[in-house]
């Protein structure tokens, strides 16, 4: 009405667009949910969400969701080179960590560039 637009424009607003019954636009963003059915460890479902249904292989959504895992994973486990990272970080009073990365930092890193890396290889083509 009127009104409306008359109110928005004394208030220095932009009048709301009713745009019917088609509600608000698609978005681009798909977001995985977490897995707990293994406990509290972060990891990610492999189970396909409905944005992505008949855009893409549910095999190949699924092999890059365990690749990830996988990376997660090992950024959480123990091993000698991390309890040799974290005694060395101990002796130098943890100022080693401000010339390298912690063991979780650079796997956190690495599970970055590969969501990047399907971002654009197979999810971003997929629509």
């Amino acid at each position: 009405s009127s009104f409306a637009s008359s109110e928005a424009a004394c208030f220095g607003r932009k009048p709301i667009i009713n745009n019917g019954d088609r509600g608000p636009p698609p978005s681009r963003k798909v977001y995985i949910q977490r897995d707990y059915s293994q406990g509290l460890g972060l990891r990610y479902s492999t189970a396909m969400p409905p944005q992505l249904q008949d855009r893409m292989p549910e095999d190949l959504f699924e092999a890059a969701i365990v690749n990830i895992n996988q990376i997660l994973a090992g950024a959480e486990n123990g091993s000698v080179g991390v309890y040799a990272e974290s005694c060395f970080a101990c002796l130098t009073g943890y100022l080693i960590y401000m010339c390298m990365d912690t063991h979780y930092e650079r796997s956190l890193k690495e599970v970055r560039k590969l969501i990047e890396e399907y971002n654009r290889t197979v999810f971003m083509p997929a629509g």
